[in-house]
């Protein structure tokens, strides 16, 4: 399960949840990529909280490309950070 928060066109994904039984099955990964592509498509802006899609991002650097523009400087930071990693994390 992936939560998280919505307000206007800003979403924020801050939690993946999978019980334990069902550990690597790929469920997290699976919801990450919905969760953004219905993101995409809804022309929402993305951030997250959440260190499991933080790291998606990060082996997935070509995913952040289908962000929509980056609307303020929260979102900014995030995506600063998922391309470069020298910024001090907006959700630290």
């Amino acid at each position: 399960m992936l939560e998280y928060y919505l307000d206007d066109q800003n979403i924020d994904f801050y939690r993946t949840l999978v019980p334990l039984t069902l550990h690597h099955q790929g469920i997290a990964e699976k919801s990450v990529r919905t969760g953004l592509a219905w993101a995409k498509t809804e022309g929402l802006n993305i951030s997250t909280r959440c260190s499991y899609v933080v790291n998606f991002l990060r082996r997935h650097l070509k995913l952040h490309r289908l962000m929509p523009p980056i609307a303020d400087a929260h979102v900014q930071q995030a995506a600063d950070f998922f391309l470069f990693g020298n910024c001090s994390a907006p959700w630290s």
